[in-house]
C-alpha cells in the first residue's frame, strides 16, 4: 500500500513529500531519498529512480582513452596471455601500468589491429 509520495528538490537538497506534508528533508540526492522512503514501515514510496546517464566521450578524444588489456584482448579475439605478450613486445604502442593491471591507448590499439589485418 504505497502512498503517493513524491521526491522533490528543496533548499536543503531533496525532500520526501506526501500530499502537503513534508516527511523528511535534507537528502543529498534523489536516490538516497527514494531508498529512505521505500524502507519506512508505512512504505510511503515505491518507485524506480532512473540511473544517471554517463556522459558520452567526444569522438575526437575517444582514441586517447586508456583501455584495460582484458577488454582489448576480448575485442581482438585473442586470449589474454597472447594479447599481453604482443602488447609487452610493443605491437600496439606504449603499455601503461593501471591500478590493477596494464592498459593501452585505444587509438594505438586500433592502428595495430588495422596493421595486423593488412598483413
Amino acid at each position: 500500500m504505497a502512498k503517493n509520495a513524491r521526491i522533490i528538490p528543496s533548499d536543503n537538497g531533496f525532500a520526501v513529500v506526501v500530499g502537503r506534508h513534508v516527511f523528511r528533508d535534507g537528502f543529498k540526492d534523489r536516490a538516497v531519498a527514494a531508498m529512505w522512503a521505500s524502507r519506512q514501515k508505512s512504505i510511503i514510496y515505491k518507485g524506480i529512480t532512473p540511473r544517471r546517464a554517463k556522459p558520452p566521450i567526444p569522438p575526437d578524444l575517444e582514441d586517447e582513452s586508456i583501455k584495460p588489456i582484458p577488454l582489448l584482448a576480448s575485442m581482438s579475439g585473442d586470449s589474454y596471455r597472447t594479447f599481453l605478450a604482443d602488447a609487452k613486445s610493443g605491437r600496439y604502442g606504449e603499455l601503461y601500468q593501471l591500478a590493477n593491471g596494464f592498459g593501452l591507448n585505444f587509438g594505438n590499439w586500433k592502428r595495430g589491429m588495422a596493421a595486423r589485418i593488412v598483413k
